[in-house]
């Protein structure tokens, strides 16, 4: 908007007020007792006069509102343009964003209408028509205009708030019986507005000069005295939302006691306005944005899309009432809880495979960032996280390309603790988060207690692990020892009546044997619920009260000895019993993503029966663990963290199921045998399939992850039964026909491509490198030769290519975004290779290998290459894999020669040496000379001097990249002349002295190396005593002294 310096307003108030000896304007009683009035006879002479400036004669305040809308948006459009953002207290703020927020702020306030429209226009329009004037005046300083708009912002919304508190408290109560609280609220307003006009007196005075003054005055800016001042207007905003607090509760009191004598219509008046009001300062106390509901909804599934919810249900479930009171009495709790009101973030950690988040550093960070962004789509997104997505809402990525790493919400979170006057975090299960996710969170959570600028709280629950309590030490801390739970155990016992609900003894148990029941249990639990319910679960079996009694005297020491009898029970229940609880905690230990029972269950019949004539239950599954898993909600899981770590520690039994091998071998076949079945009889997704559905989402699982259990299972891939699995699920005819690919490899492609469209997200829980790698191997034309070399399974490469399957080495397009390093593939996105060439490209020299074991043409002439496949295995850096090619036909002595060259240009003095033992003379050929000036101008000073010692001579155009060698560096110059290179060196400088280009410094250097080198060669051959030297005009003379080196540069 153009600057309008000069423009001077001339405004005298309406019907002249009288003024007092100082100047002041005398304040009748002001109608309505205008708070406005009152904060503005509290002002100096000085600031009353500023405002002389902002044009109030006359104006409603609904007319200066629509001015200052205006004047917004005039201002908005202009950032839009110009892309303006300033940083405040480290934050970087769009100040498009800010005058996006004063927009909707002044709106809100012009819809109250009439309910405002009985205080003094004059003055509730005084501080609007300041904010008017300064979006109407441009100045040139960015960074202090910025923070002016920023604060004009927050006087905008707490000027809302605060009429909206004047009309529902003060107005609503004119006529009520006084009350001090009242009293003091209304001075609280009267304090608020006064600091806010001084504010806006305080930026008039330096808006409303011409240009040339206020240029005079930007040597020193006045950007500390509005910090200053506006810390003013923050704390008597502070001051007045704690008097709100104290008279929500008296001014509803006061306002019954009021009502009791109207009129039943007044009174129905009443109370629909007061209800009405205080809806409107609900919605005025919410921070804006604004942003569409579907935008915020974007950025809040981008930031996270954990559950945190539903993890805090699932916690809940089965959780006794009134258990851990005493931890809530404890004094060390209560000085550490206070009184304050915070807003909440929490977060249930939990080791789990299926769900790596709960256990990732950088994903329980960014719940937390999600949590206190916003507490819905329906609310604002604080500002610190709408400047983080300020590309994705102008349209120019997209929401999901802001990763949230540690380091970017640790930055967030401080942020937004600006935003919130006290946070409390609370962590539960910490000690379940891996060793080095859990050190960098609590390194993160140390430095939000350092650097959180408002009461931050952090509330962790763990077991007594070593590195936790030695990270907080000094923190307060609490320890449950076994008699501070022993209240909530006997309840525990009493609820529900828990031996009558076990039906103990068929439920015929006498009251004394009950009692002796309940002392034993409670006296032995030492504070762990999981092993009453353990120990009762061991006593329902028996028959007869004597039996009972007995066992009450051997009851097991330690949850893990009550796990190890039920395990035994368990092997003892029956084979197939066995067998199904076997497979379904090996499930639990190493499955990959969460499936509901139901899904599961599909997948169990398939391990367990193949030939599909049995299909379990869920209530099968639970019955056969006994108890140790349980459904929660949608998914099914350990009873507790402690059966995991009972199952993991087997093989110290000599129980060597639970190992990684075996499990994971087990479930990799079954899902290739449940693929199989399935695939034998498919008829392709159907699109009109709900996700839901039990059998879609077990063949989803099963395609995606299948792979991974195969490699997970190691050299158990190599042998029977899992060997013969994956050869059947890939190839048909493996009973002695000619194998073609199968029917089922088909049928799985689609499968996998379908698989995100149906189910969601999965990269989460499977990296972006093994995702994409699925994607290839999954593509048309199906081709099982893709799934083994990507996976380096060298037996089934070395199978297929023996059985002679056709079409193993048909090209297809591959990304190079998998790849170690994207850069040594040269960004090949778009052609078309074969397995070799991604072996060579990534620099797999195993696959490379197995693949030219068998037979294969090396130069791949189907590929769409432009380079040999040297040069490429040169580029990917595995001197491996170049001897490997060497040793085959790679296209001879011109491709050694481009190869040689790239090795010397890169500096691989390996490489380098390869190629010279595979052929040493490729040194006297032209790629001789060529890998030494590509060695010397990429300064490869190892090569170098490798091929120097091999006798290739440096020549006068190496001498001549030395001159651009830094002064500094006299190990290249050491190098050259070692090399005897001072005949070339001399040859160069009388061809060359009187080029302007060469810098002279760098020749006058060169020459003065050149002489020294001449006087050590006449040195060593024990020659006259006369010196060498070089004239100005380059020719040699002879001197009976050493010359002294003189430059005429």
């Amino acid at each position: 908007m153009p600057e309008k310096p000069d423009q001077q307003v001339q405004v005298t108030l309406p019907d002249e007020p009288k003024r007092d000896g100082e100047g002041r304007v005398e304040i009748a009683t002001p109608r309505s007792n205008d708070k406005w009035a009152e904060a503005l006879d509290k002002l100096s002479k000085l600031d009353r006069s500023r405002f002389d400036l902002a044009k109030t004669a006359n104006c409603t305040p609904q007319r200066v509102l629509k001015d200052v809308l205006a004047a917004t948006n005039d201002r908005k459009e202009e950032c839009v343009k110009k892309q303006w953002k300033i940083t405040i207290k480290g934050r970087v703020i769009v100040l498009r964003n800010i005058l996006e927020k004063i927009s909707v702020w002044t709106v809100k306030l012009m819809s109250l209408g009439n309910a405002a429209a009985q205080y003094d226009p004059l003055y509730t329009a005084l501080p609007w028509a300041a904010i008017r004037l300064i979006l109407q005046t441009a100045i040139s300083d960015i960074e202090l205009s910025g923070y002016t708009l920023h604060t004009v912002e927050s006087l905008a919304s707490i000027i809302a708030i605060t009429t909206t508190l004047e009309m529902r408290y003060l107005r609503t109560h004119a006529d009520c019986p006084k009350h001090v609280i009242l009293n003091q609220l209304a001075d609280g307003v009267v304090l608020l507005y006064a600091s806010i006009l001084q504010y806006l007196s305080l930026v008039l005075g330096y808006y409303c000069h011409n240009t040339a003054t206020r240029l005079l005055k930007s040597v020193v800016s006045p950007l500390n005295d509005f910090v200053d001042k506006f810390k003013s207007v923050e704390n008597a905003r502070k001051d007045l939302w704690d008097l709100v607090q104290l008279a929500q509760a008296e001014s509803m009191e006061s306002l019954m006691l009021h009502l009791a004598n109207m009129q039943e219509a007044q009174l129905e008046e009443n109370r629909v306005q007061f209800d009405n009001l205080g809806r409107l300062l609900e919605e005025l106390r919410q921070p804006i944005d604004g942003l569409e509901r579907a935008t915020r909804l974007g950025i809040l599934r981008a930031i996270s899309t954990l559950p945190y919810g539903i993890y805090h249900k699932n916690a809940s479930k089965g959780r006794l009432e009134g258990s851990g009171q005493w931890l809530l009495e404890r004094k060390e709790f209560r000085a550490w809880r206070d009184d304050d009101t915070s807003s909440l973030a929490f977060f249930y950690c939990m080791r789990n495979p299926a769900e790596p988040q709960r256990g990732q550093c950088d994903k329980i960070l960014a719940s937390l960032v999600r949590q206190l962004a916003s507490v819905g789509s329906e609310q604002a997104v604080l500002g610190p996280v709408v400047t983080h997505y300020t590309d994705a809402i102008e349209g120019i990525g997209d929401f999901g390309d802001q990763a949230w790493s540690t380091k970017e919400s640790s930055r967030v979170l401080r942020e937004l603790m600006d935003d919130h006057p006290a946070v409390t975090i609370v962590l539960d299960a910490l000690d379940e988060v891996g060793e080095d996710d859990r050190q960098e969170l609590m390194d993160v959570l140390s430095q939000l207690l350092r650097e959180a600028p408002n009461t931050l709280k952090i509330f962790i629950s763990s077991r007594d692990n070593y590195d936790i309590a030695l990270h907080f030490k000094g923190s307060p801390n609490v320890y449950i020892e076994a008699d501070d739970n022993a209240g909530d155990i006997a309840a525990f016992m009493k609820s529900e009546d828990r031996l009558t609900a076990a039906k103990l003894l068929r439920g015929k148990l006498l009251d004394d044997l009950r009692a002796r029941i309940t002392d034993a249990l409670i006296s032995k639990a030492r504070g762990m619920f999981r092993w009453v319910d353990l120990q009762i679960q061991s006593l329902r079996p028996l028959k007869i009260a004597a039996d009972v009694e007995s066992r009450l005297g051997v009851l097991s020491a330690t949850l893990e000895e009550s796990y190890w009898e039920i395990y035994e029970d368990i092997r003892r229940s029956g084979d197939h019993a066995a067998d199904l609880a076997d497979f379904t905690f090996q499930w639990l230990l190493y499955a990959q993503d969460s499936i509901r029972i139901e899904e599961f269950a599909f997948l169990a019949s398939s391990a367990l029966d193949p030939d599909g004539v049995q299909r379990f239950t869920q209530s099968e599954i639970i019955d056969v663990c006994c108890n140790l898993v349980v459904v929660r909600g949608r998914a099914f899981e350990f009873a507790h963290l402690s059966v995991r770590e009972f199952l993991e520690g087997l093989p110290k039994r000599n129980v060597d199921k639970m190992l990684p091998r075996e499990s994971n071998m087990s479930i990799a076949m079954a899902c290739l045998t449940y693929m199989s079945r399935e695939f034998d009889n498919w008829k392709g997704l159907d699109p009109d399939k709900p996700a839901e559905d039990t059998e879609l989402a077990a063949i989803g699982y099963a395609s995606w992850f299948w792979v991974r259990h195969v490699n997970e299972s190691h050299d158990a891939r190599k042998t029977e039964p899992l060997s013969s699995h994956i050869i059947r699920f890939l190839l048909d005819g493996t009973d002695g026909t000619a194998p073609t690919v199968s029917s089922r490899f088909r049928h799985w492609g689609p499968t996998v491509r379908r698989y995100p469209f149906l189910f969601g997200e999965v990269s989460p829980r499977m990296g972006r490198e093994e995702e994409i790698r699925l994607q290839i191997t999954s593509r048309n034309p199906p081709n099982p030769i893709w799934v083994a070399c990507m996976n380096s399974w060298l037996e089934i490469v070395e199978y297929m290519y023996a059985a002679g399957v056709e079409g193993l080495e048909a090209p297809r397009v591959v990304y190079p975004m998998f790849m170690q390093d994207p850069v040594t593939v040269r960004g090949y996105f778009g052609p078309k290779i074969s397995p070799l060439w991604w072996a060579i490209l990534t620099g797999n020299v195993a696959v490379a290998e197995c693949i030219l074991a068998q037979g294969s043409d090396p130069l791949q002439p189907e590929s769409q290459m432009a380079e040999w496949p040297l040069v490429e295995a040169v580029w990917s850096g595995n001197e491996k894999l170049v001897s490997l090619l060497l040793r085959h036909e790679h296209g001879g002595l011109m491709a050694e020669k481009e190869a040689f060259r790239e090795a010397a240009a890169r500096g691989n003095l390996g490489m380098v040496n390869c190629f010279v033992r595979h052929d040493p003379e490729i040194l006297q050929t032209t790629a001789g000379d060529l890998a030494l000036q590509e060695a010397l101008k990429n300064r490869c000073l190892n090569v170098v001097y490798f091929l120097f010692e091999r006798g290739i001579p440096p020549g006068p155009g190496a001498a001549r990249l030395l001159l651009n060698v830094p002064a500094s560096d006299e190990e290249a110059f050491d190098l050259f002349f070692k090399a005897e290179a001072e005949k070339a060196a001399e040859a160069f400088l009388r061809a060359n002295r009187d080029d302007l280009h060469i810098p002279q410094a760098a020749l006058a250097r060169f020459e003065m190396r050149i002489n020294e080198a001449l006087v050590d060669v006449a040195s060593r051959n024990r020659r006259e005593s006369r010196h060498a030297t070089i004239t100005s005009s380059g020719c040699i003379k002879r001197s009976s002294k050493r010359p002294v080196y003189q430059s005429n540069v």
